[in-house]
């Protein structure tokens, strides 16, 4: 009968990893005892202050290019939102033609969709390589650092969640 009761824990795992698609599981939250603290732990923000791309909708970003990689970083409200696209499109994720392209589709969603305002600092990642796509949001909220991190090649889905969490806030 030990074998049983060893069956039945592995089945209650398998169970708890396959219930991650409720928004509640999919955020992390980590306190800090101060903001200052809480803050610092969003340590790649940053304000992009030259721009020369214009991504719509009065958005401008700035893009560079770098040993494979196309990067393209930009603020809205106290959020900075950074894309690594392959330059050679075999490595790309298949959903966009390029950097540009998803640069432009999260500036047209965000457009019409509400990120949890930061208190200070946000920071969306996203990694647009074939191989190891995925999509981080963290933002800081008081003494709050929340996380969200997808292996996904369309970052909408991911900026999805922090939409949907922040509306049920409301």
């Amino acid at each position: 009968s030990e074998n049983s009761d060893q069956e039945n824990q592995e089945e209650t795992e398998t169970d708890e990893d396959s219930s991650e698609d409720s928004a509640p599981n999919q955020i992390k939250e980590e306190d800090y005892a101060t903001e200052e603290e809480a803050v610092a732990a969003i340590d790649d923000y940053q304000v992009v202050e030259q721009t020369n791309t214009d991504l719509g909708y009065g958005i401008e970003a700035l893009s560079e290019g770098a040993a494979g990689h196309e990067y393209i970083s930009w603020n809205e409200g106290n959020w900075l939102i950074k894309i690594d696209f392959p330059l050679d499109p075999q490595y790309a994720a298949d959903e966009y033609e390029d950097g540009q392209s998803m640069a432009e589709a999260v500036v047209e969603f965000l457009e019409n969709n509400i990120l949890p305002p930061p208190s200070e600092r946000g920071v969306v990642t996203i990694t647009a390589f074939k191989d190891h796509p995925e999509t981080t949001i963290r933002w800081q909220d008081g003494l709050t650092v929340y996380e969200i991190k997808q292996e996904t090649s369309d970052p909408i889905e991911t900026l999805q969640i922090a939409v949907d969490y922040q509306e049920n806030k409301e």
